[in-house]
């Protein structure tokens, strides 16, 4: 029974997988991110296959083993802790950078996963001091104790995530079933999402500003051309959004983008533009639609006995359509309300269950009596502890969803974007692992606990993984069966919604806050805003033509630098932010020189590219490139008219036009760094 339970659960959780993997990522997530995130959350998702099995078999065969259950284990384990500490944050890395070279994208991951690799080699080496200074140094054992670190970080996240979703989920499904209610809340979330999007479309347009004013920063033969042109390309993207004029005396705005690790950031933060006001207007619409919903109970509610009519969709006609308002109207909100009561009970039962898992308490969980009762119908046993797990599992991850609202990631379908996406896929597969362990020790009580009843070591899980992590110092086993504890302080001070008024103190802004509690400030926006979505739906006009008119409206319109009106310096230089002239004239002698200049300019540039300090007053010459000046100021006689400071040479080893076109340098302290 336990190999047909396999394949058609793992067959399952599976098709969830890729039904993830199918709905949020955005077009530009590529198959690698893809494949790593559908494979995390299959590690993840075996859980809920995995631990009824093995509770199964601790049920009915404490003598036994069960070798493909032990398979199955170690393999979802293995992979998920490879994949939360190696490749995903890799990879998350590799996502967010934008460089153009595989090379450049490998050190950005690298350097922006160092702190997290520093903390990892930190806790390792803590690990071998505990050991050595207990007697127990062996490479068992020091597996067992980064396991055990693991577990530990893992348990304290997934109790917290579990406490928050075991209130929240029926409360909030039992205000869900309030309909005007949740009109009202509409009415907030699309004035909060009208500002969002608002933002979001202001740093669009300038973004797309700063883009079109470093363009012109490079000439048609410029070397880094090529990857300017990418970025440009970007913006072919964005088809409703203008640029923005960019101020250079009255913004704070840095131009300067000189190597192509500085393009590379300028791709970065463009990419994140373009993704951060497509995932607003898309979460904008999302409310819409639910409105759209709402709004349809509402006008129907009053009509008894009348077919369901819906105004922004298609309605049914006859008994359909009075089922349908039997349902929508009436059945549903009731509905809601008895499930959230029902979860309510659950809830209460795993916090019951939670707390009996110390040794000093007694068994209290009723789960675990239930499935005790029924174990001579393996069905039963295994339909029970699957329920029971994927409401556990269903609370922890609403919270994980939940996150986004910090800022943290978003899940949004059809916008999520790579790094999003892996963020949840990396936080499910540190966390399901010690939740199952969890969910075990609370059915199959601890070692000692009783002499006629499973405990956790007759566990497959224990027996693979388990038995390595229980005895690491201050995080094996003891720590597994206290930690649960903290939940009923916890879920008593989320219940009361204590945090959120802590949050609420010293954060006016709200970001902190995980609560939907609508605000007036924002009602009036957003009713607005969904009367007019309504007025357009009837008139069969798209979606979200409201807000993206509006948007048009409030952007300001582009006005290009006129070249000739450049500003200088007192040195004749042309001052921050002003476009490059391509004379294109032929190389000379003097241009030689002229290049050998800019080569010792660049270099020295380089040197200092990350510490460079903020361009000083004076037309942003750096005091290094002053002295430079001077002295080949002599040599190469530019006392005449036609060299000034600021022109452009070419590098004679890049004029071979495979080479994909001529680099320009600028010479002075402002050049490439």
């Amino acid at each position: 029974m336990l190999v047909t339970f396999y394949i058609f659960s793992l067959g399952v959780v599976a098709a969830a997988s890729g039904y993830l993997t199918w709905k949020y990522p955005n077009a530009q997530t590529g198959p690698i991110v893809k494949l790593n995130a559908f494979l995390a959350w299959l590690a993840s998702l075996s859980m809920l296959v995995l631990a009824p099995a093995d509770i199964l078999v601790a049920l009915h065969e404490q003598e036994g083993r069960e070798e493909p259950l032990a398979v199955l284990w170690q393999i979802a384990y293995w992979y998920a802790f490879v994949a939360m500490v190696l490749l995903l944050p890799f990879l998350q890395g590799y996502g967010e950078s934008g460089d153009f070279l595989l090379a450049d994208r490998i050190l950005y991951s690298l350097r922006d996963n160092g702190k997290f690799y520093g903390i990892l080699g930190f806790l390792g080496l803590l690990g071998v001091v505990l050991l050595a200074l207990l007697g127990q140094l062996e490479p068992s054992n020091l597996l067992g104790w980064l396991m055990g670190v693991s577990n530990a970080y893992g348990l304290i996240g997934a109790i917290f995530l579990m406490g928050y979703g075991l209130v929240e989920v029926p409360r909030k499904l039992w205000q869900k079933a309030d309909v005007k209610g949740r009109a009202l809340l509409l009415h907030h979330n699309a004035g909060v999402q009208v500002e969002k999007a608002g933002a979001a479309h202001k740093q669009l347009g300038k973004m797309l500003g700063i883009v079109a004013r470093v363009s012109e920063l490079f000439g048609r033969r410029d070397r880094l051309r090529p990857y300017m042109d990418e970025i440009e390309r970007m913006t072919d993207r964005v088809g409703d959004v203008a640029p923005e004029e960019i101020d250079l005396e009255n913004e704070d705005v840095d131009l300067d983008y000189f190597t192509r690790q500085d393009l590379g950031e300028l791709r970065r933060q463009l990419r994140m533009a373009i993704e951060g006001f497509d995932r607003e207007k898309e979460r904008y619409l999302q409310v819409v639609r639910d409105y759209f919903r709402v709004h349809d109970v509402l006008q129907n509610i009053d009509k008894v006995g009348s077919p369901f009519v819906s105004n922004t969709g298609g309605s049914k006609q006859g008994m359909l359509g009075q089922l349908e308002w039997w349902w929508r109207c009436r059945l549903q909100g009731w509905t809601m309300r008895l499930l959230a009561i029902v979860l309510c009970l659950v809830s209460l039962s795993v916090v019951v269950a939670e707390v009996g898992i110390s040794d000093h308490m007694p068994n209290l969980s009723l789960l675990a009596t239930m499935l005790r009762g029924m174990k001579d119908s393996k069905f039963m046993v295994l339909t029970v502890s699957f329920l029971a797990f994927l409401y556990v599992c269903m609370c922890t991850y609403f919270t994980l969803f939940k996150l986004g609202q910090f800022s943290f990631y978003l899940l949004v379908p059809r916008h999520t974007s790579p790094y999003s996406l892996l963020t949840n896929a990396l936080f499910m597969a540190r966390f399901s692992f010690p939740l199952a362990y969890n969910f075990l020790a609370a059915i199959a009580m601890p070692t000692g606990k009783s002499s006629t009843e499973p405990d956790l070591e007759t566990t497959e899980f224990y027996r693979v993984l388990g038995s390595k992590m229980a005895d690491a110092p201050v995080i094996g086993l003891q720590f597994t069966t206290y930690m649960p504890l903290v939940i009923v302080p916890y879920i008593v001070l989320v219940y009361f919604r204590v945090f959120n008024r802590v949050a609420a103190f010293f954060d006016r802004t709200k970001r902190f806050s995980f609560d939907e509690d609508w605000d007036s400030s924002y009602t009036s926006m957003g009713q607005s805003m969904l009367r007019q979505e309504l007025e357009n739906a009837e008139m069969n006009l798209p979606l979200g033509l409201t807000i993206s008119q509006g948007l048009q409206g409030s952007a300001r319109q582009p006005t290009r630098p006129r070249p000739s009106g450049a500003r200088r310096d007192r040195g004749g230089r042309r001052s921050r932010g002003q476009p490059r002239q391509d004379k294109g004239h032929e190389r000379s002698g003097r241009e030689w020189v002229k290049d050998a200049t800019s080569r010792l300019t660049d270099a020295i540039g380089r040197s200092t590219q990350r510490n460079r300090p903020p361009p000083p007053a004076n037309g942003g010459r750096m005091a290094g490139g002053s002295r430079l000046d001077g002295i080949f100021s002599q040599v190469l006689g530019r006392g005449d008219e036609g060299a000034e400071m600021g022109d452009y040479t070419t590098l004679g080893d890049e004029m071979d036009p495979s080479a994909g076109g001529s680099s320009w340098f600028k010479l002075g302290g402002r050049g490439r760094r």
